[in-house]
């Protein structure tokens, strides 16, 4: 008789720790439903009778980025528009022309098309002046806005109007963009018998399998003593890649970094 009452007080102690949780996750569903309604009653209200037109796409930003502002400084919204930047941060990858430009006497100029990639493969070189991306002229403009003109998912397209220097002619072409891979370890070699020199530029994916390849790769004609680890304008990336790195120079069982949250 115990038995089957404390069966019976173990199941209904189930029943209502499922019923509460159900009841508890159903308050928060009313709740993020309910303030939504009042967010898009409130976007409604402002477009209708606001005293000047509105930019909804702008205060929902805006709004966004206060939210996440209150939660801590590492949860990032990255808009539509940003999506190559925020892809490239983790994988050095991103969906553009493969070259460097550079404004000079608010004139662009092509900086250093790689070989094999959209720019280089369409005929542009260095020293060659774009005048307009699609219809847009890049007169005046910041190099924020020219970056957002010239990225843009693998695949799609963008034609660009240049001229070579000192040639007054104007070219067209259409270019398709690629995905651009930047590699984490952009040069390395040997200075002398036991010393070498590595420019890690990031660490984005596969950064610890380019620096051990970088280190082999030197260590083939006699094992180096020293390293000058280049790390200047390395913008940071994944913690893992930094701690791989880390661990082919410290012994095993070594704290090399912890995380706290």
């Amino acid at each position: 008789m115990h038995k089957i009452i404390a069966h019976f007080f173990a199941f209904a102690l189930l029943l209502f720790s499922t019923s509460s949780l159900q009841a508890q996750q159903y308050g928060l569903d009313w709740e993020l439903s309910k303030n939504l309604d009042i967010y898009t009653t409130l976007l409604q209200q402002l477009n209708q009778h606001y005293v000047d037109d509105i930019q909804p796409g702008h205060l929902t930003k805006t709004a966004i980025n206060a939210m996440l502002k209150d939660l801590d400084p590492y949860t990032v919204y990255y808009p539509e528009s940003d999506i190559e930047d925020a892809r490239f941060l983790q994988t050095g990858k991103y969906g553009g022309i493969g070259s460097y430009v550079h404004f000079k006497n608010d004139t662009l100029y092509v900086g250093m098309p790689t070989p094999g990639y959209p720019f280089y493969k369409a005929g542009l070189r260095a020293g060659d002046i774009i005048l307009k991306v699609d219809d847009v002229s890049t007169t005046g403009k910041k190099m924020s806005e020219i970056s957002e003109l010239l990225r843009g998912p693998a695949g799609t397209t963008l034609t660009i109007s240049y001229r070579k220097a000192g040639n007054p002619e104007v070219k067209k072409v259409t270019i398709t963009r690629e995905q651009i891979k930047i590699p984490n370890v952009p040069y390395y070699r040997k200075l002398n018998d036991s010393t070498a020199y590595l420019h890690l530029a990031g660490f984005t994916e596969n950064a610890a399998t380019e620096v051990l390849n970088a280190l082999n790769d030197m260590n083939k004609d006699g094992k180096i003593k020293s390293l000058v680890f280049d790390l200047r304008g390395n913008g940071g990336g994944l913690l893992g890649q930094a701690v791989a790195i880390m661990d082919l120079f410290v012994p095993a069982g070594e704290l090399i970094v912890s995380v706290k949250g």
